[in-house]
């Protein structure tokens, strides 16, 4: 039996992108407005697949107890997706440096745009099938 495709590697990432309003007040979208492509741009997140070690992760940041019961954490697991599975990004400064990637950098995003990529990366979870099995891990 081929055993590869039953492991996560480092090399099992994927890429979501949200657009941003070039000029003007700042808006956001998982799309651009048909015929309004010079008007935005992409911000790109590498994310990586979750394996089993970085779900339980995930649902362990999720839960607190409570009284002996075990409470789920909707926003904190969120956060968690978000924190733990994103990899790098395509944010430069204004000398056109890449700006590193890490946990003080992602919680300085504006939220608008954190909820698109929360948003974005659950449904592509669920489309690979793995959203419900991070839940139960």
């Amino acid at each position: 039996m081929n055993s590869k495709r039953l492991f996560v590697t480092k090399e099992d990432n994927f890429t979501l992108s949200v657009y941003f309003t070039k000029e003007n007040n700042l808006k956001v979208a998982k799309e651009v407005p048909a015929g309004d492509d010079a008007l935005w741009e992409r911000f790109d997140v590498e994310f990586a697949l979750p394996d089993y070690g970085i779900s339980k992760g995930i649902m362990r940041a999720s839960t607190e107890l409570s009284g002996g019961n075990q409470i789920f954490n909707y926003a904190q697991f969120n956060n968690a997706l978000l924190c733990s599975m994103a990899k790098k990004w395509n944010l430069t400064n204004e000398k056109g440096e890449e700006i590193p990637l890490d946990l003080q950098k992602l919680n300085e995003l504006r939220p608008d745009i954190t909820g698109l990529f929360v948003e974005l990366l659950q449904d592509k979870l669920r489309k690979e099938g793995l959203y419900d099995a991070i839940v139960l891990s």
